[in-house]
């Protein structure tokens, strides 16, 4: 098993060392990078009852935030590269990614669902939700817990289907549940920032209009509001720019 950790990390290094040039080389090498990549995989890789492995399908680097900055500023494509190469690195090895598509985006889909049936069926809004939204203005991160038990048990099942359904290792779920929380946390902070919105795939902006124009913005903010600006219920920050005559008050 050693051999093929150290053959991982090989394929991981070579792939990275055409992908980590100019000022992504000044902060880490692509070897310390493939380190911590092998060693999340070798820690989170499973087999499934036919004997085949599999890598976990998010993983997580580690940088000083200076770094991270400074590679956000010079370099905002990096991450794509870096999947890039990990895909590349994979497909020469024995492993697979574990499941696809990801777990996040699935979880975004029934969240952004659910949430906007809610929404609109006044009923379940009187019941479940009207308690959240009397903060129509976001002021500090607890209101993300605000909430009534029955909706603190509903809405969980957003994350843990996902997780359940595509058979995700029990570490991938755990950081999926605390990267979901502190999303949905840093979305009700009243608080914007730009390193945040890169690490959390969000614009806490965006749930802060659903707060002030409740028939908008219906998504948990993940992967910048993908959803709904798949569905057409995006209310941007910088003002209204679909109609909003079709959606209920």
């Amino acid at each position: 098993m050693e051999k093929q950790w150290s053959r991982l990390e090989e394929l991981i290094t070579s792939s990275m060392q055409t992908t980590l040039r100019g000022p992504t080389s000044e902060i880490a090498s692509a070897s310390a990078i493939a380190q911590q990549l092998t060693q999340e995989i070798s820690s989170c890789a499973r087999v499934d009852d036919e004997g085949r492995s599999y890598a976990p399908d998010q993983y997580t680097i580690s940088l000083n935030p200076l770094d991270f900055d400074y590679l956000r500023q010079k370099a905002p494509q990096a991450h794509r590269h870096l999947s890039a190469a990990l895909l590349k690195a994979l497909n020469g090895s024995s492993l697979s990614f574990l499941k696809n598509p990801q777990v996040t985006l699935a979880t975004e889909f029934l969240f952004y669902w659910l949430h906007r049936y809610v929404h609109y069926n006044r009923g379940i809004y009187y019941w479940l939700h009207i308690d959240h939204h009397r903060w129509r203005h976001n002021s500090f991160a607890l209101v993300n817990h605000d909430l009534a038990i029955p909706e603190i048990a509903i809405f969980s099942l957003c994350p843990a289907i996902p997780c359940i359904a595509l058979g995700v290792h029990w570490k991938t779920m755990l950081l999926h549940a605390i990267y979901t929380n502190w999303q949905g946390t840093y979305s009700h902070s009243g608080y914007h920032s730009k390193c945040l919105d890169i690490a959390l795939l969000t614009d806490s902006r965006d749930h802060d209009n659903h707060h002030k124009h409740p028939t908008f913005n219906f998504a948990g903010g993940g992967w910048f509001s993908l959803m709904d600006r798949v569905f057409g219920t995006h209310y941007p920050v910088e003002g209204r720019r679909v109609d909003a005559s079709s959606h209920r008050d």
